[in-house]
């Protein structure tokens, strides 16, 4: 298991991450994202949140934040739309 980004609580198998960070390079941080998202959240469970919400009160949202800002991804309004 790996920290998804350091001082975040949220781990996951160390193959995975690499899977998916390897699709994403070149793609920019909008694409990282929702792929991020994807192995986290099935759809239904992010039905009716708002994006500031769950940006600011989830674990996992704040640890996918924290992996795209450390990786240095260009910087862009992320939406989960």
């Amino acid at each position: 298991m790996e920290r998804l980004a350091k001082n975040e609580e949220v781990c996951v198998p160390r193959n995975s991450l690499s899977c998916v960070l390897s699709k994403c390079k070149c793609k920019g941080a909008a694409f990282t994202f929702k792929k991020l998202i994807k192995g986290f959240f099935e759809p239904e469970q992010l039905v009716d949140r708002k994006a500031v919400e769950m940006a600011t009160s989830n674990k996992i949202m704040k640890a996918i934040k924290s992996k795209i800002i450390l990786n240095k991804i260009k910087p862009m309004q992320i939406s989960l739309y």
